[in-house]
């Protein structure tokens, strides 16, 4: 999943992007309350379709990152107006979990 990644500010320091383990889902966990929307909140960014026939796995310590060693064509381009909304999307439709800290910094089970 790429659309964690449209907005790459603060890294880390910002938000967390994993891999559940049970559900098999990418996740963002937000470090501090409001890093979540300085990261993506009105940022813009594309996602682009690529041919995956010399894409390899296993090439980089992050297991889901796919590899080509040569240049590929783009076969068609998304372009996203709003980071945060499409996060908040991909949320709804069950295909990402958000993780975000309340203002009072406090988190409640």
């Amino acid at each position: 999943m790429s659309a964690p990644f449209l907005s790459n500010l603060g890294g880390d320091l910002t938000c967390y992007v994993g891999k559940e383990i049970v559900e098999n889902r990418s996740f963002i966990l937000e470090r501090n309350p409001g890093l979540f929307d300085q990261r993506y909140l009105n940022k813009k960014g594309s996602i682009y379709l690529l041919p995956g026939d010399t894409f390899i796995e296993n090439q980089t310590t992050w297991k889901e990152e796919l590899v080509s060693e040569v240049a590929v064509p783009v076969l068609d381009e998304f372009k996203i107006d709003n980071v945060k909304d499409f996060l908040f999307w991909l949320k709804e439709l069950n295909l990402l979990d958000i993780y975000l800290i309340p203002e009072d910094g406090l988190l409640y089970g």
